[in-house]
């Protein structure tokens, strides 16, 4: 749900693709489909600009993302970012950004596909008339306008994103306290994983009210993020906020 022009409210509904309009006295409005890019998949959540466009990315991955042919291992999809326009009529792409990390190996119909250890994704935010996209390989976030343009890229002092051989143990450590109890499947399982180089330099991005930038640290159990690297609205790296719940 999103605030629109004279107290309106504008919901989406990623999997129908469309935007209905309720009025500030709760009358429905319009319900517009969106013109989607074809090979785009359905996001999950349409971000408002200043102007009013709006911008949608992807919120998964499609069959058609996975490579028919190639080495097995890890591959890593490409997505569109998408500019809608404000009625919801016409669609852009702003850009192509690395997107999800997969494992691919061969299967008796084809090819499998899982989502790869330790993946890295394409995250974005957006406030004002700017859309911020990082793609995790290490922590910067570059800033582009609605038409495209890069007009900045935020950098934070290096983190270390190698995937050491203490954490690939405590990352087995997890899986077998989460496990099943079929002991020597789940052995069998842990043997098998194919592990990457390096890790997420963050998991997802926030612009609150005032501008700043919250990058959030990485979490391999997927749990809320503890620290954030935070960025003033000039771009500046202030520190990093720890965050008790």
């Amino acid at each position: 749900l999103t605030l629109g022009a004279d107290d309106s409210v504008v919901a989406f509904d990623p999997g129908e693709r469309r935007f209905t309009w309720f009025a500030g006295d709760g009358a429905l409005g319009p319900i517009v489909g969106i013109a989607w890019l074809p090979g785009a998949t359905s996001s999950r959540t349409a971000d408002r600009l200043a102007p009013g466009s709006w911008v949608a990315g992807q919120s998964g991955v499609a069959a058609s993302d996975v490579p028919s042919q190639g080495r097995a291992g890890i591959v890593r999809t490409t997505a569109p970012l998408m500019l809608v326009s404000p009625d919801g009529t016409r669609s852009d792409t702003i850009g192509v950004f690395p997107a999800t990390e997969l494992e691919v190996g061969p299967a008796a119909d084809g090819r499998r596909w899982t989502l790869a250890r330790f993946a890295k994704r394409l995250s974005y935010a957006v406030s004002g008339d700017h859309i911020y996209v990082g793609t995790a390989d290490r922590l910067e976030v570059d800033v582009y306008t609605a038409d495209g343009k890069r007009v900045r890229s935020i950098r934070a002092p290096d983190v270390d994103v190698t995937l050491t051989p203490e954490m690939a143990a405590e990352f087995r450590s997890f899986l077998r306290a989460r496990g099943s109890r079929d002991t020597a499947a789940l052995e069998r399982t842990i043997a098998a994983l194919i592990l990457p180089a390096t890790v997420p330099a963050y998991s997802s991005l926030l612009v609150d009210a005032t501008g700043h930038l919250w990058v959030a640290e990485y979490r391999y159990d997927l749990g809320p993020a503890r620290r954030y690297a935070v960025f003033d609205p000039d771009a500046l790296h202030i520190g990093f906020a720890k965050i008790t719940r």
